[in-house]
């Protein structure tokens, strides 16, 4: 306390806010903003990070239009899978096999295969195996299914 009785204060204006000059002394001076180096890290650092997010994003739509063409040719083997035991329960003779690409509906410029043969070990038990081929990237991939089936006589 000062001799009049009050207490005097002493600061120091830096620009920002005040400090007393006891601070100022002890080295705890405000500092006002960023740098230009600061501001230029944070912006490649950001960058970097929007430019892997946007890569993830295109690999991420590259994988759900591959696993909708997985599933396209899932469902188009299990059509024709579907169509051969019906023809074989319902006691008609199925082919040995067939191809054919496919031009509308869901399934447009896949490639439908399909094989049967009777089994080498039973009698009555036939093999049947549906492939179904997509583009993909100028390729085509393929989805296969097979299964037994039996007619009793």
């Amino acid at each position: 306390m000062a001799a009049n009785g009050y207490q005097r204060r002493q600061w120091v204006n830096r620009g920002c806010f005040h400090l007393k000059k006891q601070e100022w002394q002890h080295g705890k001076a405000c500092s006002r903003g960023f740098t230009l180096l600061e501001v230029l890290v944070a912006v490649v650092v950001t960058g970097f990070g929007i430019l892997g997010f946007a890569g993830l994003l295109k690999v991420i739509g590259d994988l759900e239009e591959e696993d909708t063409w997985a599933t396209k040719a899932t469902f188009c083997a299990q059509e024709r899978m579907e169509e051969i035991r019906f023809s074989f329960m319902s006691g008609n003779e199925i082919a040995a096999g067939g191809e054919e690409i496919l031009t509308d509906g869901p399934y447009i410029d896949m490639r439908r295969r399909w094989v049967t043969e009777a089994s080498s070990v039973f009698n009555g038990i036939r093999e049947v195996t549906v492939a179904c081929a997509y583009p993909w990237k100028g390729s085509m991939k393929s989805f296969e299914v097979s299964t037994l089936l039996f007619r009793e006589e």
